[in-house]
């Protein structure tokens, strides 16, 4: 008799559907691999999807076909998986997590039996939402760090992993991070080895760990409702170059260091430095991707003096040196240069 190992994908109600058809076809060709190879001791694997309320279920014209969330009830997989929903704000948020409710009490069943539970990009807010995340670490895509932070301050957000790997919870970064995930269960439900194989068939760096190199502070701006802090945010973004301290900011903006501290914190979670700092490192990846500008010309450009200190403080953000950085990500003709 075949070894069947069952994963059972929740498929939000508005989802991401790259997401899913990841999940969906690196199982599926594992399941080929294994038969092509005849690797006849190893596992086939069952994929069922379930939605809130069954049907058909996507978005922009992909969709798939999946189970009532009422047809899970006794069922015991092997692995849970939870497919990222398009999440924008905190609207979207409440709304996914009141949609996605109906799978809560079984989620619950699931963990107290061992059985591994992931969850890839916005679909970490969904698991948090269930409160089996409390006092663990997870990720999610960074660009939901600060909406997840405020929604759940008692889950330990990990945002420079790719995959978070907490015992029996497996959460995941954005978009093709979830081909990582497929990969990190395929190592613990069958072995490294098998996983190996298939992240060389899927053209997938299973050595690629880390978010730092891909993260920005631009898209966070939005995110939250303190229309002061977002004037601020806007004429530093305009100031890069000058020099930016919080006797600056206090004097320009009529507010007190600690009052701009505490504003800072409450809206993005981090101080005015620790922001100008990371926007500044944006802007010398946007320099060291679309320009030739040397190091020496880029570092004066953003408000620095000394090269070897912005050296350091660019590999601590981003796992990479400034040159690293642009021979992964600069293209003579912009972004994915193919050959002739």
């Amino acid at each position: 008799m075949l070894n069947r190992l069952t994963l059972a994908i929740l498929v939000p109600q508005q989802p991401v559907m790259s997401s899913v058809a990841a999940f969906v076809d690196l199982f599926r060709h594992a399941n080929t691999y294994i038969n092509q190879l005849g690797l006849t001791g190893l596992p086939q694997f069952e994929v069922g999807l379930y939605s809130a309320t069954g049907g058909w279920v996507g978005d922009g014209g992909l969709a798939v076909n999946t189970a009532p969330a009422s047809s899970l009830a006794g069922l015991q997989p092997d692995a849970v998986i939870i497919s990222a929903p398009l999440i924008l704000d905190g609207k979207g948020l409440h709304q996914a997590l009141a949609e996605f409710a109906v799978f809560t009490p079984w989620l619950r069943d699931v963990a107290a039996t061992g059985r591994p539970l992931a969850s890839a990009c916005a679909g970490s807010l969904l698991l948090a939402g269930t409160g089996l995340l409390e006092g663990r670490r997870a990720t999610t895509a960074w660009w939901l760090a600060a909406l997840f932070d405020k929604h759940f301050p008692g889950v330990e957000l990990t945002l420079d992993r790719l995959i978070v790997d907490d015992g029996q919870f497996v959460t995941a970064g954005a978009s093709t991070a979830s081909y990582s995930l497929g990969l990190a269960l395929l190592s613990r439900m069958v072995d490294v080895g098998f996983a190996s194989a298939m992240a060389k068939l899927f053209l997938i760096d299973p050595n690629r760990s880390s978010q730092r190199v891909f993260m920005e502070q631009a898209p966070q701006i939005q995110l939250h409702p303190d229309p002061e802090v977002a004037r601020i945010q806007e004429w530093i973004g305009a100031n890069l170059g000058a020099p930016i301290g919080l006797d600056t900011l206090a004097d320009r903006f009529a507010m007190g260091k600690r009052t701009l501290i505490r504003r800072f914190k409450a809206a993005l979670h981090e101080t005015p430095l620790s922001y100008i700092q990371k926007l500044r490192i944006d802007r010398a990846k946007q320099l060291l991707e679309g320009s030739e500008l040397a190091l020496e010309e880029i570092v004066p450009m953003l408000g620095y003096e000394d090269i070897s200190s912005f050296r350091k403080l660019f590999v601590q953000h981003t796992s990479l040196t400034p040159k690293a950085y642009r021979e992964r990500f600069r293209s003579q003709h912009g972004c994915c240069d193919a050959s002739p």
